[in-house]
């Protein structure tokens, strides 16, 4: 919704499942602005120690040159300098020992890497400001109080942070913060942040300021040459002010290589007790000339060498002049990292096949979660999930692989040659271009992840889904289960990653490989798995595999209705197969959104005559309310009661009555906070609310049926808080550790008298147009997301300009198609049936 303005959402329903701790420094307003930075991407963050460092007596005519750039008396010519070039040749080191040598001079410093979940182009800015308010005290007292008066500041798009958190305190502050001149900031990596158009964005505003003369910082910006890059440099209205300074692949840097081999090498004996004088010059040359001018080749060499499993240099360096007679690839001279792949080709197969096969799974699953949403496919630059590294030893990775955590830390421990163990204990990536290896087939051929380790993962998730059990739970619909036993639920997080992972998997997987357990399987047990995370881009692809297989054919007794459907009641078009064979069958439909140009993903159980019903019941259980999930987290047999009475007594009056007994058992109000603070969220909501908040004037209400304490605890703790404008439900209120709950509107006193049969204790058609009355305000337009029939009420007040978003599946569609045209409304309805899709639409309304 670029450039809108002056919105109103309503009755939002957010589903998700997420964990923040943030720490707090400074004041409250800073303490805000930390909450959306990235302290782990700061020079001296102890998330990337050892950094990156050159080799003292190394690429010092580089960093002298840049040092001389930034600290000269008056302002240079140009005040942003790009230092290019591409992988391997040593821009991180040169812009870390830049970082620590300016000292006072530096005023922020961002190290991009994407291999190590520092990607996210959003907390740029927020981090810089961040830094330079710890540098400049007048400048952070201004921002404290700035962010603590607008906390939505941090949330706002790039453009919005960098003019009010930089550009328009600086402005004001000018006589305060003389410190700031010729202040310089750190962008490293620029090609690893998320998203070529994020890439652009950065360049464009920071060059913008630099034309303007807005602010008076230097910028330093390191990337690779990638083409998109290059031609936002080239504008003929960035150019001028650009000082380039371009690292090659050169052996005139063998001189510089061969000290920093020579320094490496030599302490390494002296620590493993090498008989002296160790390595000789003509082995140091031998190695120079293996690195041909590449200082990540020199990097990893003397990584292999330092292997303190082995505790044999010797035997290692002999290993690695075992290379000289490698057969180099033919096209070395158009591939920079030809000598590079074929070190990492060495390193790989010296590991034992056992854990090896471990590590390239462990980092293959970790690519794969927790966000296994909005993949491009392969062959187009994926983008699975950029956070896939630092990979954490968790139980839920150990469950999923089948390893004790002694094997998983073994496994990784094999890979000392490229990765490395932070004080964290969680295990990063040396160097980005090992994951750019392993994903790349033409260059890591056997080894690459999407290959024979992708299909052996995939048979190892089938069989893995052989141990869940789908059961009746205690309350309405399934719920999975490890194993036969009855007496404990299966959580459903292990559940979501184990089913998300496979799903993708078997997008990208050789399903030839697959084919016999494919065929055992039971696909009646993925009918509960969240795959409207998927995204899924290639289906047309998985179904022409799934067709060559015998594994799929249509379900044609449902496409009929689907068309007809579409073509009637504007909903999203469904085409639906039967998946797999015998009694593990199911229904596997595929919605297409053609004015989104989107799918969505669902299976459920084969069932002939019922697919509608069985869809209804496992959207209930997928998408939790919070009436419900308080209690199916604390008393189990009060849900049930609920559900046995619910036919009986009003729900709001049923509600409070089982939490004056959850009261008389001791639940306390701490319990039920807690419980509402793990309730899943889906994050793709609550990216589409802080999107749309920060990207115009947009005003927010929730209207619910829940009530006025449950509604806040979880808003706040997903940071969507501040974003409401109102908040209307039942009220309720805390009475010690018993919480009180009533009617919105009371059952003694007058009533709404609702035409269009709204539920008692709230119309809330009445409550839209109150709302509105008070605001005082005309909305140039009104988004009304909904999924009950008494959200029928409110979209009929709605005006021609204004859109309802309508859940499939739900009461609210079912009363369009019944009522909307008898009944005159007037606004445009758009159908969804996973939160990605909201998120979608919201960026094209």
């Amino acid at each position: 919704m670029n450039g809108a303005h002056d919105f109103l959402m309503s009755n939002s329903t957010f589903v998700d499942q997420s964990t923040h701790i943030t720490t707090i420094v400074g004041g409250r307003g800073l303490g805000q602005l930390l909450a959306r930075s990235t302290p782990d991407a700061f020079h001296d963050s102890s998330a990337r120690y050892p950094p990156p460092l050159c080799h003292p007596g190394t690429r010092e005519d580089h960093i002298n040159q840049i040092i001389q750039w930034s600290t000269t008396e008056n302002y240079p010519a140009s005040q942003v300098l790009w230092l290019k070039g591409p992988a391997g040749v040593g821009k991180s080191a040169i812009a870390q020992t830049c970082a620590e040598r300016l000292g006072k001079k530096l005023g922020a410093a961002f190290f991009f890497s994407r291999s190590n979940s520092r990607d996210d182009s959003t907390r740029l800015f927020t981090s810089v400001a961040y830094q330079v308010a710890m540098r400049c005290k007048p400048y952070g007292d201004f921002l404290d109080k700035l962010v603590h008066r607008n906390p939505t500041l941090v949330e706002k798009s790039m453009p919005s942070q960098f003019q009010e958190l930089l550009v328009a305190p600086i402005e004001v502050l000018q006589q305060e913060v003389k410190d700031l001149t010729q202040c310089v900031i750190i962008i490293d990596g620029l090609d690893e942040c998320d998203g070529m158009q994020a890439q652009e964005n950065i360049i464009d505003i920071i060059t913008r300021s630099v034309r303007e003369k807005t602010t008076p910082l230097l910028w330093i910006i390191c990337s690779r040459l990638e083409p998109h890059i290059v031609a936002t440099f080239s504008k003929p209205d960035i150019k001028p002010h650009i000082f380039e300074i371009e690292l090659t692949i050169s052996r005139d840097l063998d001189c510089q290589i061969l000290l920093y081999l020579t320094d490496k090498l030599t302490d390494i004996g002296s620590r493993y007790g090498v008989r002296q004088p160790w390595p000789s010059e003509m082995s140091v040359w031998k190695l120079v000339e293996l690195s041909s001018g590449l200082f990540a080749y020199a990097h990893t060499v003397v990584r292999f060498i330092d292997d303190e499993n082995t505790k044999d240099p010797l035997d290692q360096l002999s290993a690695v002049f075992s290379l000289r007679n490698h057969e180099v690839l033919g096209d070395r001279l158009h591939h920079p990292l030809a000598t590079l792949d074929v070190l990492y080709t060495f390193v790989l197969t010296r590991i034992p096949p056992k854990s090896l096969i471990n590590a390239l799974q462990i980092i293959l699953i970790n690519r794969l979660l927790p966000h296994v949403a909005e993949h491009e496919g392969i062959e187009e630059k994926m983008s699975l999930t950029p956070r896939s590294v630092p990979i954490p030893v968790t139980k839920e990775y150990l469950e999923l692989l089948d390893m004790s955590e002694d094997q998983f830390n073994h496994s990784l421990q094999s890979l000392h040659a490229v990765m490395v163990t932070g004080e964290d204990s969680n295990t990063r990536f040396c160097h980005a271009s090992f994951m750019d290896f392993l994903e790349d087939r033409t260059r890591s051929k056997d080894f690459c992840i999407w290959s024979e380790t992708a299909t052996a993962l995939c048979n190892k998730l089938l069989d893995k889904f052989n141990e869940v059990y789908l059961v009746k739970g205690p309350f309405h619909g399934m719920y999975p289960r490890l194993g036969p036993s009855e007496d404990t639920l299966h959580p459903m997080s292990p559940y979501y990653q184990l089913s998300r992972a496979l799903a993708s998997l078997l997008d990208f997987a050789q399903l030839e490989g697959c084919q016999t357990r494919l065929k055992e399987f039971d696909f009646r047990k993925l009918c509960l798995a969240p795959l409207g995370y998927l995204h899924v881009r290639r289906m047309d692809q998985f179904l022409e595999k799934a067709r060559g297989l015998n594994l799929i054919r249509p379900y044609r007794s449902r496409n009929a209705c689907s068309f007809f459907l579409a073509a009637f009641a504007r909903r999203p078009r469904c085409r639906s197969y039967v998946i797999g064979h015998g009694e593990g069958k199911a229904i596997l439909t595929i919605s297409y959104n053609h004015e989104l140009g989107s799918r969505g993903i669902e299976i459920q159980p084969w069932s002939e005559g019922s697919l509608a019903r069985f869809k209804a019941e496992i959207y209930r259980e997928i998408y939790q309310d919070s009436d419900h999930w308080i209690f199916e987290v604390l008393a189990i047999d009060l849900r049930r009661k609920m559900q046995d009475l619910e036919s009986e007594i009003h729900w709001t009056d049923l509600v409070a009555q089982m939490l004056r007994e959850a009261h008389t058992r001791g639940i306390k109000r701490e319990q039920i906070e807690d419980a509402l603070r793990i309730m899943p969220f889906h994050p793709a909501m609550v990216r589409a609310v802080k999107n749309l908040k920060a990207g115009g004037k947009t005003t927010f209400l929730c209207l619910s049926s829940a009530n006025t304490v449950f509604i806040p605890i979880i808003l706040e703790d997903k940071g969507l808080g501040s974003l409401f404008t109102e908040i209307v439900s039942n009220p309720a209120e805390w009475e010690g550790d018993l919480l009180k709950l009533r009617r919105l509107i009371d059952p003694d006193g007058p009533q709404h008298h609702c035409p269009v049969g709204c539920a008692p204790n709230m119309c809330k058609g009445d409550e839209l147009t109150s709302f509105l009355e008070r605001h005082g305000k005309v909305f140039d337009r009104m988004i009304y997301v909904g999924d009950g029939s008494n959200d029928f009420c409110p979209a009929l007040r709605l005006r021609v300009q204004d859109t309802v978003l309508c859940r499939v599946g739900r009461g609210l569609q079912k009363r369009i198609g019944r009522e909307a045209e008898q009944r005159g409304m007037k606004c445009q309805v758009q159908y969804w049936a996973g939160a990605w899709e909201v998120e979608e639409m919201f960026d094209k309304l």
